[in-house]
Parts: structure tokens; sequence; C-alpha cells
């Protein structure tokens, strides 16, 4: 367990050394999009070396998650469909919850949009094989199922809250996407298909719900009611989706 926790802190390491060149690097009149993908994609390199580097000194491969062309192919429509299925959800109980109408985003730039879909992408990989891929299965060796998704999701959590998440918020709605993403890796074995689920949802999120000027497809309009609304009562429902998919995985 302990080069597991380790790698973790390496890792933690990592990805916060990457934001931070990223911020030295990029000048604050750069656009956020641009901005966004170049701290994604050196957090995603970095992390990638790490875990190769782990991977190497312990004997094992990339094989070992799914990461063959053959494989690829497979999983990625897979994760593309996982993805707007759970994204769905998430938006269909969020409008029962808190009433909103999406309206196509005239404003966006195709540029921006390219740059945050591909930082998107990047970080979405970068968080599956920094907490889903060696780390995971470390604990699962070492301290069994439970415990490999109940340290995994905790360091995951931390991470976000740590990144200014509120820590109901990331209890709630990080926490059990972390369960669902574990749950997932540890039945399927599928590096490609968990990231390609994971940057999906998020995709989903950018172009709706978390919509920008500049780079995304749609902007969510709530009105005035529904945007005074407690938070909570969405994070519990969208923690009563990602439990009940991942109860549906390990049926």
């Amino acid at each position: 367990m302990l080069r597991a926790l380790v790698y973790f802190l390496v890792v933690a390491i990592g990805a916060f050394g990457g934001t931070l060149i990223a911020s030295i690097l990029v000048p604050a009149s750069v656009p956020a999009p641009y901005a966004w993908l170049i701290r994604a994609s050196t957090v995603m390199v970095l992390v990638i070396a790490i875990t190769h580097a782990f991977l190497a000194r312990a004997g094992q491969s990339w094989s070992a998650f799914g990461a063959e062309p053959a494989r690829w192919r497979r999983a990625i429509p897979r994760g593309i469909a996982g993805g707007l299925l759970v994204a769905g959800a998430w938006m269909i109980a969020i409008a029962a919850l808190a009433p909103f109408q999406l309206m196509w985003n005239t404003a966006w730039v195709g540029t921006q949009l390219a740059a945050a879909t591909a930082g998107t992408i990047a970080m979405g990989v970068a968080e599956e094989v920094g907490y889903r891929s060696f780390g995971l299965f470390e604990l699962r060796r070492a301290g069994g199922y439970a415990t490999a998704v109940a340290i995994s999701t905790a360091i995951f959590v931390a991470a976000h809250v740590a990144g200014g998440v509120p820590w109901q918020a990331g209890l709630l709605v990080v926490g059990s996407a972390s369960i669902l993403f574990c749950v997932l890796m540890l039945e399927t074995r599928s590096l490609p298909l968990v990231a390609t689920l994971h940057f999906v949802t998020n995709l989903v999120q950018d172009n709706t719900l978390r919509g920008s000027p500049g780079a995304s497809l749609f902007i969510a309009h709530a009105s005035p009611a529904a945007a005074a609304r407690d938070d909570r009562a969405i994070w519990i429902a969208i923690a009563f989706v990602n439990v009940l998919v991942a109860a549906g995985v390990m049926a």
C-alpha cells in the first residue's frame, strides 16, 4: 500500500507543478480556453510520465489497463455513449429540481471551443491515469476492492476541494463520480473506456450548464427561482445517479 500512496503523492506534486509551470509561462492576457489547454496538457504529460515510470519500476505495462490500439477502438465509442447517458441523467435530475433553458450560443469562437474541448479531454485523461490506473490497482492488491475505491476517492475529493470546490459538492458530486469511475475501471480494466466516459461528461457540462461566451455551444438560462434553489438537493440527485450507475456496473 505504501507504493500506492507514494505514487499518489508524486502524482499530486506533478499536477501541482504542471499547473504552476503553466501559470508562470502563460501571460495573463491569453484567453482562458487557451490557458486551460496549456495547463491541462502540461498536467497530462507529467502525470502520464510519472505513471509510466512507476509502471516500469514495477515491471508492468500500459496493456494491463487496456491501453492497446485494438481495445481503444472498441472502448472509446462505448465511453462516448456511456458519458452521454450519464451526463444526460445528470441534466434531467438538475432540470427537475432547477429548471433551465438551453440557448444556442451565438458568440462561440471556433478556436476557443477547440482549445477548451482539447483541454477538457487532456484533463480527463490526466485524472483517470492519475487516480484510476497504477495507484488504484496497487491499493486493490494491498487492501481489497473497497479500500482501493475509498482511498482513491478520498484523495480525488481532497484534490478538488483544495482546488476550490465546496466541500459538500466535493463529497457528493466529485466523490460519487470518483466511486463510479473507480468501479468502472476495476470491473473493466479499460482506461480508454473510463477516461472517455469521464471527459465526455465534462464536455457536456462545459457546453451546457458551465457554458462560457467564447467556448461553449450552449448557454443555460435559469429562472430567478431556480437560480436561488439550494444546490444541495442537486448535488444529492447527481450523487444518487452516480451510485445507481456504479451499482449497475457491479451487478
